[in-house]
């Protein structure tokens, strides 16, 4: 999985009660990486009519190792792993220097402005098909 990567700072406002990085956290670390994801979009795509309006329809999290404030960084790893017609799934891996803490698969829906879901603009499902795992 080698489409995008992100170093995060694990901050000591991510640590919780029990001394490791709040769960809640490895989904903000997902989010800073998404939206590194469409930064990288526009720079790569400029010919792209807009940015998607994305919502988060799913994300199963598989918590393997806990990370802590001396791990000082989250390596988050992401690459697309099924592109649909308005829906796509990314896998997450979340990784310090110890190795693989935890993983998260993620599925966004594209919406128009009501809500309801809509088709992917062909050449962002391109921009997807060629960020797959």
């Amino acid at each position: 999985m080698s489409a995008l990567t992100l170093r995060v700072p694990i901050r000591f406002s991510d640590i919780d009660a029990f001394n490791h990085v709040n769960h809640t956290r490895y989904l903000s670390y997902c989010e800073d990486h998404r939206m590194e994801m469409l930064a990288d979009l526009r720079k790569t795509a400029p010919d792209l009519p807009f940015l998607p309006n994305l919502v988060v329809r799913r994300v199963e999290v598989d918590y393997l190792v806990p990370a802590v404030l001396a791990d000082r960084e989250i390596e988050v790893r992401g690459a697309t792993t099924h592109v649909g017609t308005s829906s796509f799934r990314i896998r997450y891996e979340l990784a310090t220097a110890r190795g693989v803490c935890a993983t998260v698969d993620a599925v966004l829906v594209q919406v128009d402005d009501t809500g309801v879901p809509s088709p992917l603009d062909p050449a962002y499902a391109a921009w997807l098909e060629a960020h797959r795992a």
